[in-house]
């Protein structure tokens, strides 16, 4: 059958309505409360790869270097012995140290002169709290150290000296030890 569109068109169209469908509503997923779902195949996978890397990774290094091709082109080594001779080296050394004092010379020192009195400067401070410090330590150490003010140029600076000693032979053990407390002490001698 034939249909005549031409003919329709001079007559206006009826819109055609439809019909209303009954609205149904989806079934939603529930979500989490952070947006993320869990998904356990996924993580299952993550975590079984990830444990594998980190039992392989350590042995990488020695699994290239044992490769078959890396083997061939290497040379073949003996190995090599190793023997320490320390203990036959250091019985049959001997190490000689020198035990005498250090030689201090005193300005006019007179062996014969009773009254002559010894010190030692262990150190010259423009602060007062260091000074007071290397005191304390010397003091902590047996050493008769004393603090005084001295002014060189109209500056003040602060003098740790030891002693005053009898003898000539007590200061220089004072300044042994001195030295092994890393100073430089400079013999002095009143009297």
């Amino acid at each position: 059958m034939t249909r005549d569109y031409a003919s329709r068109a001079k007559t206006p169209a009826r819109p055609r309505r439809r019909k209303a469908q009954p609205k149904t509503r989806r079934k939603q997923a529930p979500q989490a409360t952070s947006g993320v779902s869990f998904n356990a195949p996924s993580f299952s996978a993550g975590l079984l790869l990830g444990g594998a890397l980190v039992l392989i990774l350590p042995y990488l290094g020695s699994l290239l270097e044992a490769s078959p091709a890396t083997q061939a082109s290497a040379p073949a080594t003996e190995p090599v012995e190793i023997s320490f001779d320390f203990d036959n080296i250091l019985v049959s050394s001997e190490v000689v140290t020198d035990t005498s004092d250090y030689p201090v010379v005193f300005e006019s020192a007179d062996p014969n002169d009773a009254t002559s009195t010894y010190l030692l400067q262990a150190a010259s401070f423009r602060s007062f709290a260091a000074a007071a410090d290397l005191q304390a330590k010397l003091a902590r150490q047996d050493l008769p150290a004393t603090v005084s003010r001295v002014l060189v140029k109209d500056k003040a600076w602060y003098q740790v000296t030891v002693g005053p000693f009898n003898r000539e032979k007590e200061a220089q053990r004072a300044m042994v030890r001195l030295r092994e407390n890393n100073l430089s002490p400079l013999p002095l001698k009143r009297g």
